[in-house]
């Protein structure tokens, strides 16, 4: 066997190792090996790379998670089906995406709730299939990109209130980021048979 068909059958054999590992569990993502966040999350749902699906505790809502993120279950409060709140960072911090995402999800819109919507100027709006998403970007200090996203429910008062800050320099691609935060944003999902 010549080096080129060697080198070709070697490579071949370290890429259906690495599936082989994957897949069978072997090699866990900081979110799938944190006992904590991999609670969340349902294995074997259709997700792009790089994300699971992730289902709340209140049973109100899925969303894609991105595999590199841990939820700080300090930060993580629920009461019952009306409300849950949670923060989830990285661990490290050289890719586009490394930062911080905190969810805030309610059922009901409070007068307070309502009047923080009412005045939120957003930069621009997406449609997701059951949500009306409004999304705001803001820069702090040059290092860091801000995105504050609200996802509303078009069949009850049901909200989520995402803030996305995301470590950022000459070298991040700000498209890149945007279209990630997006993703999350509408694969975010209100169940059904929980509306009001």
């Amino acid at each position: 066997m010549d080096r080129k068909k060697a080198a070709s059958v070697a490579g071949a054999l370290v890429i259906a190792v690495g599936i082989w590992l994957f897949q069978s569990g072997k090699f866990k993502s900081e979110a799938q090996a944190d006992k904590f966040t991999s609670t969340f999350l349902v294995d074997h749902e259709q997700t792009d790379n790089g994300f699971e699906l992730f289902t709340s505790d209140t049973n109100q809502y899925s969303m894609w998670f991105p595999l590199q993120y841990v939820i700080h279950q300090s930060s993580y409060k629920s009461s019952e089906d009306e409300r849950e709140v949670w923060t989830a960072s990285t661990k490290e911090n050289d890719s586009y995406n490394a930062g911080k995402i905190t969810a805030v999800f309610s059922k009901k819109k409070s007068k307070a709730a309502q009047n923080k919507m009412d005045t939120f100027q957003p930069d621009y709006m997406l449609k997701g299939k059951n949500a009306t998403i409004y999304v705001k970007k803001q820069t702090r200090d040059g290092k860091h990109s801000i995105y504050h996203a609200y996802v509303n429910d078009d069949y009850s008062s049901r909200y989520i209130y995402y803030t996305f800050e995301l470590k950022s320099s000459e070298q991040t691609n700000s498209t890149k980021q945007q279209y990630w935060v997006e993703k999350i944003l509408l694969n975010t999902q209100f169940q059904k048979n929980s509306a009001e």
